[in-house]
């Protein structure tokens, strides 16, 4: 059985705390299987940062079930994978 590493970039709405999504969007994600190893804020455009959380899922669980929970967490605008690899 192979997991998968995620980047997903998340997308806050206007005037969100970063540190108060990563945390609900931090148990969105263990919520649906995946174990967070690590997160960071990046700067997008005029002034507006987006979040970039690494996970590790089972593969064959897929990223489809994650992302939905993590779009539907209060403050979150958007969510994109942003790289996808297999490890193990």
């Amino acid at each position: 059985m192979a997991n998968a590493i995620i980047l997903l970039k998340v997308m806050p709405t206007g005037g969100t705390d970063l540190t108060s999504l990563f945390e609900k969007v931090s148990s969105a994600i263990t919520t649906q299987g995946g174990d967070v190893k690590a997160h960071k804020e990046e700067p997008m455009a005029f002034g507006i940062k987006v979040l970039m959380i690494t996970f590790i899922i089972d593969e064959n669980k897929g990223t489809e079930e994650t992302e939905k929970a993590v779009a539907a967490v209060e403050g979150v605008s958007s969510v994109q994978i942003a790289s996808y690899d297999r490890v193990g």
